[in-house]
């Protein structure tokens, strides 16, 4: 079987995911308090993609 990613390249990927999660459920949050959760959950996933792509771009130099 052939690794298409190397073991480094997965721990940036790893990483990202887990810190768009966080970020993600954070929007979540903020939403339910401010009793908008499906505006929270979207506005969450959307900076949780970005902050992804922060995340992977600065790991990668």
């Amino acid at each position: 079987m052939v690794n298409i990613l190397e073991e480094h390249e997965r721990a940036y990927y790893e990483r990202a995911a887990v810190a768009a999660a966080g970020v993600s459920v954070l929007g979540l949050g903020i939403g339910m308090i401010l009793n908008k959760a499906g505006a929270g959950a979207v506005c969450g996933a959307g900076l949780g993609l970005i902050f992804r792509a922060l995340v992977i771009r600065r790991e990668r130099g």
